[in-house]
């Protein structure tokens, strides 16, 4: 997608955006996975999808167009919003962009082989894709939705004054009380003006867009590999899963730009692979049965609350994973940065999956 293609679409959001803020047929239900992908664990891309709740084992089958999302999970809606320049659906309108062309590049790469992704392009397209995927599920709001919350309860002042700091301290300047207090000063202006809301709903779905350009080119610059697997995969309401490797603690959550790789299901019987820099693919580009596994269960303890399968598999029911822990309200920037996995509290951690993948 070209940038000019790119704008005029962002335009023609804007001017759907804007035609659907009173229409009372408007979308309600917001897909946090689109519907196209979720079809793909359909059979034939037709009838139903296996959902399975986590924390119970509850499953049902479902139509694709009424799983995987939440009500006005996108809705920009508060009273110091200006509906006429911020439609309330724009978000949502935004995303199904992506979901269209989502559809159309997974398609392509289904089509070819499995192995090394290398064409430009469909790099530049799908990373859009997959970033706006890492951004847009519950899992992330939540992490947004707790940041504000501890944001909230900070002095403004001192806050702006800490991060004056370590901002001049990174940048090599004078971290005399003057200079400090300049540079906090112009910080909370800045976010003043920059914040669409004061409500934190509208605020953690500002930051799910900062968040998901900031990811784009990080992907981009990633060894990219399709692998295929003997047998099914499944997939969940946050199918991207971010490993951090062999070496990582797997009681908390790995960073995105020092994780090994990244994990996409493009379908029940393909997996998109991102590999950070220095790490090449590995042949053969194909997962066995253990390895298929270890992946799936990767999915399950990354996924928020469901998973899906196709109505033939039982996946599901043949893997275990702790429920999400209750953690302390975060005190400290530290202690917020440490987002917890289920494995928190697990006396034993499973091994990294795909062990050869890390091997040099």
């Amino acid at each position: 997608m070209s940038y000019d293609s790119l704008r005029a679409r962002i335009e023609r959001v804007a001017e759907i955006a804007t035609n659907l803020t009173n229409d009372p047929n408007a979308p309600k239900y917001h897909h946090v996975v689109p519907q196209s992908y979720i079809r793909r664990w359909t059979p034939g891309g037709k009838g139903a999808v296996r959902s399975v709740r986590i924390d119970d084992g509850r499953g049902k089958l479902v139509g694709p167009r009424k799983v995987g999302g939440v009500e006005q999970f996108y809705r920009l809606e508060a009273d110091d919003i200006d509906q006429t320049s911020t439609p309330p659906l724009v978000v949502e309108v935004l995303l199904e962009v992506f979901d269209k062309l989502a559809k159309v590049r997974i398609d392509e790469l289904l089509a070819a082989e499995p192995g090394p992704v290398t064409d430009v392009e469909m790099k530049r397209d799908l990373a859009m894709v997959v970033a706006a995927q890492m951004s847009r599920g519950q899992s992330f709001r939540q992490e947004q939705l707790d940041l504000l919350e501890y944001a909230s309860r900070q002095d403004p002042i001192e806050h702006s004054k800490v991060a004056a700091r370590i901002w001049l301290l990174s940048t090599g300047q004078s971290l005399d009380d003057e200079t400090i207090e300049v540079a906090a000063a112009q910080m909370r202006e800045k976010d003043r003006r920059s914040l669409i809301s004061q409500d934190h709903k509208p605020q953690a779905i500002q930051l799910m867009m900062q968040n998901f350009t900031k990811l784009i080119v990080p992907l981009i610059t990633r060894n990219w590999a399709v692998y295929c697997t003997q047998t099914p995969l499944l997939t969940s309401d946050d199918p991207v899963v971010v490993i951090g490797g062999p070496s990582t603690d797997r009681r908390v959550k790995p960073g995105n730009a020092s994780a090994a790789v990244w994990i996409y299901p493009i379908d029940r019987h393909r997996l998109l692979a991102f590999f950070r820099p220095g790490i090449s693919p590995q042949l053969p580009f194909v997962l066995d049965a253990v390895e298929t596994y270890e992946i799936n269960q990767e999915i399950v303890a990354a996924a928020y609350e469901k998973i899906f399968e196709h109505p033939d598999d039982d996946i599901a029911s043949t893997i275990t994973v702790p429920p999400w822990p209750v953690v302390p309200r975060a005190e400290t920037v530290v202690e917020l940065s440490r987002r917890p996995t289920r494995w928190f509290e697990s006396a034993e951690l499973p091994a990294a999956p795909v062990s050869r993948w890390y091997q040099r």
